[in-house]
């Protein structure tokens, strides 16, 4: 009769011999291995250049034309956007919100609706590398203290050509009003 060390042995023989019989054997191996690895180096490689050379690289900044200013002073406040990227940005939307005290004098260009003091303009589609600016003309008010901050802040909406929506940019443009 066989021990139970006996019998552990030869199991443990048995599995080892299936283990070794299920393993893969020479070069076949090797040439699977390097052929999967191709395949999923070329798919990643492709993943990479088609996001980044098709995705709109969008830029936005808000610039004031006095940093101080008076009462009857006018101000022109200026938004330059910029795709960098190679992909389209669409369903472009950028909207100023002009502050308090100051009065609305006119847009370059026009824009495309109004409601209180946002003014917006409907953009469209920029292509990659295109450039574009908004000059916004306002005159400060009568009666507006010394000390007092105009803030001017506006907002830049995107999509990608395929829709799908990008996080908004914000800038800001501040002038003071300094007797």
């Amino acid at each position: 009769m066989k021990s139970i060390e006996q019998d552990q042995k030869e199991r443990s023989d048995q599995i080892h011999k299936a283990l070794l019989d299920r393993r893969p054997r020479g070069p076949r191996f090797a040439i699977i291995v390097l052929i999967m690895f191709a395949i999923l180096s070329l798919i990643v490689a492709f993943t990479i250049t088609f996001l980044w050379m098709t995705a709109p690289n969008m830029t936005f900044s808000k610039d004031a034309s006095l940093d101080y200013a008076v009462q009857g002073d006018t101000i022109v406040y200026t938004i330059n956007y910029e795709n960098l990227g190679s992909g389209d940005a669409t369903d472009v939307t950028i909207r100023d919100t002009i502050p308090a005290n100051v009065t609305f004098a006119s847009s370059y260009p026009e824009y495309d609706n109004v409601s209180g003091t946002i003014y917006t303009w409907d953009i469209g589609t920029v292509t990659g590398g295109a450039n574009g600016t908004i000059s916004i003309t306002v005159t400060v008010n009568a009666g507006v203290d010394n000390g007092v901050n105009l803030y001017n802040f506006a907002t830049f909406d995107y999509n990608d050509d395929n829709g799908n929506p990008y996080d908004q940019i914000t800038d800001d443009a501040k002038t003071l009003i300094k007797y």
